[in-house]
């Protein structure tokens, strides 16, 4: 079961949301590859009503699901098992009657077969991303024209000495540079590793370990803080527990300088489980989902007015089986995942 979960920014009760925070719209989104082929978009309405669209794609299985991000427009990123990804347009429901609908508005080849996960930068950068897991590459591309999505243009490739685990993901705020974090693994040492890039206006890029300690025992997800709170980055990780950490960065990046990256404050979440699956953030950056494996209940933090985290109240997981959430920029791989994104 794939599933694209897109949480709304301030629907929840008790939220207290700053306006200049909000850049999505009081909306919620979840697309879920059913099998046989079948994708439905549920949309959850302000009513408790939902609005359900189903649409059919031509091959046999679906990898994975993102939502492009992008502000003007609902579309839907699908990666066939056939190696490219297909985008679906939503389209409005017309005087005429004719129901909402969702619409193949462009295909991208990957020209490769080996792709271990994609995923898209924020809006404007208009990267996405394939990770070759073979030759350990991660291939940067970009679309010119945000209404043009069957041409993209290859920016550089970057070449890793470590195995690439999971999760490549972007920061998203336009005031500082973009970042890239991946998950690495090496016989040189035990558990995991955050490796990051962080990319210069000529696409240059300069990499340091995200954090020198600890090792985490494994990283099951990674997802950026659409809103960074006056400060340069905030990223949770899916773990034994939920880390949320805030970093700041030297605004002149330089190669020669031993760290570019500072961190400032490290948060756990979630310590009564054994392992969260997946994390996730509303689209203000207000509130967490973290999705713990196995029987339990969905967990929800809340962002406190000292931009502090803390528990809000558990979800039940309902009808899925096993669900992975993720961001604006998700949908997750194995046979199920999930991913919190929004308009």
């Amino acid at each position: 079961l794939h599933s694209t979960f897109n949480m709304s920014s301030e629907d929840d009760a008790g939220i207290e949301v700053d306006e200049e925070m909000i850049y999505a719209q009081k909306d919620c989104r979840i697309a879920i590859y059913l099998g046989d082929s079948t994708i439905q978009v549920t949309k959850l309405l302000q009513d408790d009503s939902e609005e359900i669209v189903q649409f059919f794609v031509s091959y046999i299985d679906v990898l994975s699901l993102r939502w492009y991000p992008s502000p003007y427009r609902n579309t839907l990123a699908v990666w066939s098992i056939e190696g490219y990804i297909e985008f679906w347009d939503e389209s409005e429901a017309n005087s005429v009657g004719n129901e909402k609908e969702y619409k193949l508005s462009g295909k991208m080849d990957l020209k490769f077969r080996h792709v271990d996960n994609f995923d898209f930068a924020s809006h404007h950068l208009g990267f996405i991303i394939a990770i070759w897991d073979v030759k350990k590459e991660i291939h940067l591309y970009q679309a010119p024209d945000e209404l043009d999505l069957n041409r993209w243009i290859r920016l550089t490739t970057i070449s890793l000495s470590m195995t690439i685990d999971d999760w490549v993901v972007w920061s998203s705020d336009r005031d500082v540079p973009p970042m890239l974090i991946v998950s690495v693994s090496d016989k040189s040492f035990t558990g995991k590793k955050l490796m990051s890039y962080l990319f210069d206006s000529s696409v240059q890029y300069y990499t340091e370990e995200l954090i020198e300690h600890p090792q985490f025992p494994y990283i099951n997800k990674v997802q950026f803080s659409p809103v960074n709170y006056k400060i340069d980055y905030e990223i949770a990780v899916a773990s034994e527990v939920i880390h949320v950490m805030k970093f700041k960065i030297n605004r002149a990046l330089d190669k020669e300088n031993e760290k570019n990256l500072h961190l400032l404050c490290h948060e756990t979440l979630g310590e009564d489980l054994n392992e969260y699956s997946s994390v996730s953030y509303n689209g203000c950056g207000s509130m967490l989902l973290g999705v713990p494996s196995g029987d339990f209940d969905l967990k929800l933090f809340q962002r406190g007015k000292n931009n502090e985290w803390s528990f809000f109240r558990s979800m039940k997981k309902e009808e899925f089986d096993d669900v992975e959430a993720g961001s604006s920029n998700n949908l997750e791989k194995d046979d199920a995942s999930e991913s919190v994104e929004q308009e």
